[in-house]
């Protein structure tokens, strides 16, 4: 396997890991189940650490396999297979997690929605209705669907921040194409 290839997937695999790793502390500081309502804005700090790691992941790739210099097409390249490899982990996690970890965590979310659902005025069909759906998404399938299909989403449009954000041309070209305008 070469260097590149093999980086990708070790990012991949350490922002997989890292992004489970953080979603097993929040459920056991209770942010899973008592402290529900602040857990479900928090929840979404996983993706700074998709971000972080796709960002460190190009950025090596970047200064020590492409000389400083790297373009659009190769950050969304290295954003995918990192967040492909990222996805695939947490994804895994996920099932174990509502499977074995914590199987009633989809019901107290329902519930816990419903309840403010119900204080906002919702109506009984609108509930119903929301039951129905995180039936449906309950499944191994859909949730392989989703969060797969989330976190590849995600990485590449990171990776569109990051392409304009770290492409850059090595000093010693900047400062020769300085040079031969004077």
């Amino acid at each position: 396997m070469n260097s590149f290839l093999r980086s990708l997937l070790l990012y991949g695999l350490a922002s997989g890991a890292a992004m489970a790793l953080y979603a097993t502390v929040e459920f056991a500081v209770g942010l899973h189940g008592r402290y529900l309502s602040v857990g479900q804005y928090v929840g979404y700090l996983r993706y700074v650490i998709l971000f972080l790691g796709l960002f460190l992941g190009v950025k090596n790739v970047r200064d020590q396999q492409k000389g400083g210099a790297i373009g659009y097409g190769k950050v969304l390249q290295i954003g995918f297979v990192i967040s492909l490899v990222a996805g695939v982990i947490i994804t895994i996690y996920e099932i174990l997690y509502n499977e074995y970890i914590n199987p009633g965590f989809m019901e107290d979310y329902i519930q816990f929605t419903i309840a403010g659902m119900r204080e906002s005025g919702a109506t009984e069909a609108a509930m119903e209705a929301l039951r129905e759906q995180a039936k449906a998404w309950s499944t191994p399938g859909a949730q392989i669907a989703f969060y797969l299909g989330e976190t590849l989403m995600l990485g590449v449009l990171f990776s569109l921040i990051l392409g304009g954000i770290m492409k850059w041309q090595p000093r010693a070209q900047s400062l020769a194409g300085t040079e031969k305008s004077s």
